[in-house]
């Protein structure tokens, strides 16, 4: 199944790039901060058979939601001191080997948005297949693990 220009996801989710068995999408969080914005990789692994989807999310310590209420000054210093405590733990638990625990959210307004997201995901899934297909026609088969 080829895929034509307008099977291609438009609003909020862009196409970064198509490479060789992969194709990558930034996905706009509805809130418009760039710094929410996430990038998908959706890659096949011919060795170990696999499409492998991958998401790339900046997250962030934010004061303003880890730390008390800002109304004081000495409200506004408590949260700071929270907050840097709570950086202080979080790279102990890195330095001793642990896992961070950490979570983002990511909105999408409205089904078009989401309708997008999902195209993104099909068109992904077409390219793999369109990947593996031509992967056969050259010869190369899939290694079994």
């Amino acid at each position: 199944m080829k895929v034509t220009n307008t099977d291609r996801p438009m609003k909020s989710v862009m196409t970064i790039g198509e490479y060789e068995g992969s194709i990558m999408y930034r996905a706009a969080c509805d809130c418009g901060s760039e710094e929410h914005d996430m990038t998908m990789d959706i890659e096949f692994d011919n060795e170990c058979g696999l499409t492998i989807l991958t998401f790339y999310k900046k997250v962030s310590f934010d004061p303003y939601w880890f730390g008390g209420s800002h109304e004081t000054k000495w409200s506004l210093f408590k949260g700071r001191v929270e907050e840097w405590w709570k950086r202080i733990k979080a790279a102990a638990r890195i330095l001793t080997g642990n896992y961070l625990n950490h979570e983002a959210s990511f909105l999408m307004y409205g089904e078009e948005q989401i309708d997008h997201f999902i195209k993104a995901l099909e068109y992904g899934k077409i390219k793999s297949r369109d990947y593996q297909e031509e992967l056969k026609k050259k010869g190369i088969t899939q290694i079994s693990g």
